[in-house]
């Protein structure tokens, strides 16, 4: 779990350092890590994909466990399709 993407219609610079509250979708536990923008994509017309994309710096060990058992059981609930042809 190393970062996350924001979907915002005012995303920060590139290189701008953020201080990021939040909990898991399955979770009451606050969560708090900082992190700095490696992307990002201003809104362009209807475009609903304007955002940003965050790197984490810097989390304490709790936080970096949640985030690794958060993403083990959402990857678990949707695995990722085989996109190999025979």
């Amino acid at each position: 779990a190393g970062g996350v993407f924001i979907a915002t219609k005012t995303p920060k610079d590139v290189g701008e350092s953020l201080n990021l509250t939040f909990t898991l979708p399955d979770s009451k536990k606050t969560l708090k890590v900082n992190g700095t923008v490696m992307w990002s994509q201003a809104p362009r017309g209807d475009d609903s994909n304007s955002g940003m994309g965050v790197q984490f710096t810097d989390y304490d060990e709790d936080t970096r466990k949640a985030l690794n058992e958060f993403v083990d059981r959402y990857a678990k609930l949707n695995p990722a399709k085989d996109t190999k042809s025979a």
